[in-house]
């Protein structure tokens, strides 16, 4: 029996943004985690939404993430929030009890479903990165007028 492991972030509706963070992280996620099956899966029902009148092939949503989990017999599932704050994307609609959540429905399709509640932020080495590309900004737009970095 397989484990799945779903990346779970607010999640975009701009397809640029998605295919140059959020897939590479899914891959590097997936191959750090050879045997287990990883997808994504979006906590902004907003997002939920949009994507869902914008069905763009090849962009799995969670829909296709619970299908595949299925075929993969897989019967456990560990939600890990990519999100920098384990506020309410992470407490009600990832790992809340409300019928929408993600556990919830993963639930009702009868995964056995464990979650991490630590936000990014709470890990130092991250932090660190936040205050490198701050002072990165900082610096490139120290002697301009503004725009972007």
């Amino acid at each position: 029996m397989k484990t799945g492991i779903l990346a779970v972030s607010f999640g975009t509706s701009n397809l640029e943004a998605l295919e140059n963070s959020i897939v590479p992280l899914e891959r590097e996620i997936a191959a750090a985690f050879p045997d287990a099956v990883c997808y994504r899966a979006f906590t902004s029902g907003t997002i939920r939404k949009i994507r869902k009148r914008r069905t763009v092939e090849g962009k799995p949503d969670f829909q296709d993430a619970l299908r595949e989990l299925s075929l993969q017999n897989c019967r456990k599932v560990h939600l890990v929030p990519l999100l920098l704050t384990a506020g309410v994307h992470t407490r009600e609609d990832m790992a809340g009890e409300e019928p929408v959540s993600l556990r919830s429905l993963l639930e009702r399709e009868g995964f056995a479903v464990s979650w991490s509640m630590r936000g990014l932020g709470e890990i130092p080495a991250i932090r660190e990165m936040y205050i490198r590309r701050v002072k990165d900004a900082y610096r490139s737009l120290e002697n301009t007028k503004g725009g972007l970095f």
